[in-house]
């Protein structure tokens, strides 16, 4: 992850030169990995709510990214609150890397499960013996922004 561990490990001291990494897309790996998931029972009674989750979200997103020291602060608050170490370096590589994961379209953030990335997902899994059965990708991926 080079958003996270590649960079700790930069700031413990080992040299990016004297790191090998694998691209997992370049290896055939290249699963999506995060999202945003709800029971289909609960988008089919709160339609509105998940719409406003996701909305929330891409907007919250859009809004770190464009106010990143503001943003970084109140990670900072946050960590500390918790009792977690707070590095501004590496939050501040985590933010940068993490941007990049992020298409715009039309002047907003986008991020979206594709089809051909669900299919591709579901074979490999399936193929490996780790799942046996899996929703069409019409099931699994609702459109709750209409």
């Amino acid at each position: 992850m080079t958003y996270n561990e590649y960079h700790r490990l930069y700031t413990y001291g080992i040299d990016f030169k004297d790191l090998t990494v694998f691209h997992f897309a370049d290896i055939g790996l290249d699963f999506p990995e995060d999202g945003l998931y709800a029971l289909e029972e609960t988008a089919r009674r709160q339609p509105e709510l998940c719409r406003k989750v996701v909305e929330a979200t891409m907007e919250g997103w859009a809004y770190a990214f464009k106010h990143k020291d503001e943003a970084l602060q109140y990670v900072q608050k946050e960590m500390e609150s918790a009792h977690i170490p707070f590095a501004l370096s590496h939050q501040r590589w985590m933010l940068d890397e993490i941007e990049k994961l992020f298409e715009f379209r039309d002047g907003s953030l986008s991020i979206e499960l594709r089809e051909a990335d669900y299919d591709f997902t579901v074979r490999a899994l399936r193929e490996n013996g780790f799942i046996r059965t899996s929703p069409a990708y019409a099931d699994f991926r609702k459109e709750v922004l209409q």
